[in-house]
């Protein structure tokens, strides 16, 4: 086991060992899929005793799980659905990750405003609060409350119309880098020497053995060597790829639709919290279809999100249109008149897609390609390969286990009988390495010595708190050693809304496995989605230099990287025409 994972050999540096260890190695379980339900896995796994491969075609989080509403939440609207299980278990969930990662998951109050004429009435508005604090178990960071008192609403959140308002239930759920938080989870299963892990990695097939038919292994293709396809042997596989279930599985077991995932769009809008002056976090319901969606504080930024339609375009490259923009926003302007919600003061956008799935079919029934099940679904399909797909960001660690006991232990004691492995439920369930009390951060002699000096201001001691936890001791040892690497992305900017430094790119080079630029911007910093496009390029271009500089980029790469992640920036950005 390595030393320390606070300084964990993690980087595109080490790529060719990776690589050579997936081709030579015979792993007992193969993960296809790198987002937060494959890291889930990997963690759980190597827990266990099981030594584990993890591919993936794209980045880490690439997908739904770097674009998700930034929550780890109890899921108060499927109340309305009846869906007590789903929000139990999501609120237990939830409460493990405030507890034991508390840098990355903090409190949120979340306001739910009753208004005259809409669905959600004083008396549904006692009973979400009653069942949110009663499922929970007094377990929350705070009880949920009802606010009758006008004036005291007024104080509370001033931003808010009272017009026609009945009250407000104030709950209490959790913010989270949704990309950080998958990110250590591999990196926690990297830790234990028992995981090796490789982004842009892509399954070309799946490898049966000739004599049983049954599923030993998959094809993989190095993306950044054309040509590189090579054979990663595995006991079992597990396929967690999310909206690109339906690519690998090709064996359903009888009863499931030709598509087992029903893909629905979600998009977010981002700006600044004076422009949108709130408190809180807030549930508001659209005036246009009474679809319940989030107005969210996040420190010094509002995100706004999300919708829920149809996806029937290449899940490799959603986007925020206008449209999906408007939807959201007209509803915000009239529930927040004094707020500058357009598209003028929009800082970014992004869009995700769920992995909604369809359902196996009743006994007697043909299956259905419209219902879909906000749970999570295993497959276990006929050639073995086990699909895992659906479910909550928050579930992510009860989605892992679930599969690891139903499916992946029973089928290890026929294919792996020369090992056994730990069938304790709630081995995952643990503080994770990295994460780090503010109270602990405050203490530190280093973060003092940084604070005293004026170096760092308090708004980017915070953030690199929040971000990296006990990960961000090294970041600012580095810093102290280089006084350049404490020059900030964005000079211009206050450090309210642009606190990021230059230290904290070579940290996540060298420890968070990017292997191009919008990896570093899109998800380890979440800077792509923060910053207006129009003061971006430059700090894209230093970027580069710095991790050009660590990973062997020429000026020619250097110029490519940027002027793809521009691309990048571009496609997401329809509200900037600059």
């Amino acid at each position: 086991m390595p030393g320390s994972i606070e300084t964990l050999d993690f980087s595109n540096i080490s790529r060719e060992k990776v690589l050579a260890r997936l081709k030579s190695d015979e792993f007992d379980i193969l993960i296809i899929g790198g987002g937060v339900t494959g890291a889930g896995i990997a963690r759980d796994a190597t827990l266990r005793g099981f030594n584990v491969a993890l591919v993936d075609k794209n980045d880490f989080a690439f997908g739904t799980s770097s674009r998700s509403s930034k929550m780890a939440h109890g899921g108060v609207r499927y109340l309305n659905k009846g869906e007590f299980g789903l929000v139990k278990e999501s609120e237990a969930e939830r409460n493990w990750l405030r507890n034991d990662f508390p840098n990355l998951v903090r409190p949120l109050p979340i306001v739910v405003p009753s208004f005259e004429g809409e669905k959600l009435s004083k008396f549904l508005l006692k009973l979400v609060v009653f069942f949110y604090n009663l499922l929970d178990k007094g377990k929350n960071f705070k009880k949920a409350y009802i606010v009758k008192d006008l004036a005291k609403i007024k104080e509370m959140e001033p931003g808010l119309t009272t017009n026609g308002l009945l009250g407000f239930g104030v709950i209490y759920d959790t913010n989270v880098d949704d990309a950080r938080l998958t990110i250590e989870s591999i990196k926690e299963a990297i830790f234990t020497g028992k995981c090796v892990a490789a982004n842009y990695a892509k399954v070309t097939r799946l490898e049966h053995d000739a004599s049983t038919g049954k599923c030993c292994g998959a094809w993989v293709s190095d993306q950044e060597k054309p040509g590189d396809e090579f054979l990663v042997k595995a006991r079992i596989v597990v396929n967690a790829t999310g909206i690109w279930t339906d690519d690998i599985l090709q064996k359903k077991p009888t009863g499931y639709p030709a598509h087992v995932i029903r893909p629905t769009k979600g998009v977010h809008l981002i700006f600044k919290q004076e422009d949108v002056p709130i408190n809180n976090g807030f549930g508001i319901s659209s005036h246009i279809d009474g679809r319940f969606y989030f107005v969210l504080r996040r420190e010094n930024h509002v995100v706004i999100g999300t919708t829920d339609t149809d996806y029937k375009e290449s899940p490799d490259d959603p986007v925020c249109t206008k449209e999906d923009a408007e939807y959201l926003l007209s509803t915000v302007r009239i529930k927040f008149p004094g707020a500058k919600a357009d598209l003028d003061h929009v800082l970014g956008s992004y869009a995700g897609v769920r992995p909604l799935v369809a359902p196996r079919a009743k006994k007697g029934k043909e299956p259905s390609e419209s219902a879909v099940s906000r749970d999570h679904e295993i497959i276990h399909a006929d050639d073995d390969l086990l699909s895992i797909c659906g479910g909550k960001l928050t579930t992510f660690r009860v989605m892992a286990e679930d599969i690891m006991l139903k499916e992946v232990i029973p089928l290890a004691r026929a294919r792996i009988p020369n090992k056994t492995f730990a069938r304790t439920k709630g081995i995952a369930r643990k503080p994770y390495l990295v994460g780090m009390s503010r109270a602990d951060w405050d203490a530190h002699p280093l973060v003092k010595e940084f604070a005293s000096s004026g170096k760092l201001d308090g708004e980017q001691l915070a953030h690199l708190h929040r971000q990296y936890g006990k990960a961000a001791i090294p970041i600012l040892e580095s810093a102290k050693e280089d006084a350049k690497l404490l020059d900030r992305l964005l000079p211009s900017e206050s450090t309210k809304y642009a606190p990021w430094i230059l230290a904290e790119i070579k940290f996540t080079v060298l420890h968070d496995c990017p292997v191009h630029l919008v990896d570093i911007l899109a998800r380890r910093l979440e800077f792509q989605w923060m910053v207006r496009p129009s003061i971006q390029p430059a700090a894209a271009r230093m970027v580069a230099m710095l991790a050009g500089s660590l990973l062997g980029w020429d000026k020619a790469r250097q110029g490519k990287e940027v002027e793809d992640y521009l691309a990048y920036l571009k496609r997401n950005s329809f509200f900037f025409s600059g």
